[in-house]
């Protein structure tokens, strides 16, 4: 999930500053892209800091945040309909995510990826499970 920054035209519709962005099929560059240009920011993935503490760090657990994102946006370009990527408890072969966003990808980073990816998905009518 991410948060419209500037006005954002995507897939018929138009994001007003403030808005959530779901983005349903995207090349995980292209949300590099907007992430860079700051017309879309991240939501979710990185904790808020509290009123009087540190800002949020750019790395949570050794893993920075652009490397989250690129993940979960590479999990939304998977084709759901590929057997071969899919692991028998439903998320994708780390394999897979290697291929799209590049570089290692552990079990446990493929699996926070996913989780992000899966809570920002709608719930009601999906029902697809492999």
């Amino acid at each position: 999930m991410y948060i419209c920054k500037s006005g954002l035209r995507y897939n018929g519709r138009l994001y007003e500053e403030g808005e959530e962005v779901v983005f349903e099929t995207i090349d995980p560059r292209q949300i590099q892209e907007l992430l860079d240009d700051g017309v879309i920011v991240a939501a979710g993935p990185e904790p808020d800091a509290p009123a009087d503490g540190p800002a949020a760090p750019d790395v949570v657990a050794g893993i920075d945040h652009a490397r989250r994102v690129e993940l979960v946006a590479a999990c939304a370009a998977l084709d759901p309909d590929a057997g071969d990527i899919w692991t028998a408890g439903g998320p994708p072969k780390t394999s897979a995510l290697e291929e799209i966003a590049g570089g290692d990808v552990s079990a446990a980073l493929r699996d926070e990826a996913w989780e992000l990816y899966s809570a920002a998905q709608p719930a009601a009518g999906d029902g697809e499970e492999e």
